[in-house]
């Protein structure tokens, strides 16, 4: 049997394990949005890193000198509020060559595997990338787009890919070209 002083300490025991659990849950959420915006600001470090190797590639390559730009019709595109029961969502955007050569699209990456993208030329769809997993995305060759020519960049997103997640959302796709590197972000606030 008990007695009453190992009672008590019981007792204080059990009310200090409940208050640590519910301290635990509240704190939980803060704790997991910090985790995501870490994870958010290391993946745009790894995309200027690839921007910055790919840029170096078309300069040793005698592309240096080359002007040109890629102009996109909105680097920034809000999806505002998403639904995960409505599933996969997309939003087509211009690409528009505005040099007086040739730009090759050599490849799309994307920051996150809920996010991916393709390049669509003359009606013809090309292949779906997501997030490159240490040299996993797929490479199908490269898209060129002539002096004035045009193409559009396909991006998606799947709610269903984050099923917790609720809030506002950020994720960038980056477009490796013979012009240099260029991002496309995305943002939403994500509802169940």
């Amino acid at each position: 049997m008990l007695t009453e002083p190992k009672k008590e300490k019981y007792v204080l025991l059990g009310i200090a394990g409940v208050v640590l659990l519910v301290l635990g849950i509240a704190m939980y959420p803060s704790v997991r949005d910090y985790a995501s915006e870490q994870d958010e600001r290391h993946e745009q470090g790894l995309h200027e890193a690839d921007s910055w190797i790919h840029q170096l590639i078309h300069l040793v390559a005698g592309e240096g000198d080359n002007p040109q730009k890629l102009e996109i019709s909105n680097t920034e595109y809000d999806f505002g509020t998403v639904s995960q029961s409505k599933g996969i969502i997309s939003t087509d955007l211009l690409i528009t060559n505005r040099g007086n050569k040739d730009i090759a699209i050599d490849e799309l990456s994307t920051s996150c595997m809920c996010t991916s993208a393709q390049i669509i030329k003359d009606g013809k769809e090309g292949q779906v990338y997501g997030m490159d997993m240490g040299g996993n995305s797929p490479k199908d060759g490269s898209t060129v787009i002539a002096p004035n020519g045009t193409a559009t960049l396909r991006v998606f997103y799947d709610p269903n890919m984050h099923k917790d997640l609720k809030g506002p959302v950020t994720r960038v796709v980056s477009i490796f070209t013979s012009a240099g590197t260029q991002t496309v972000k995305i943002k939403l606030n994500q509802v169940p």
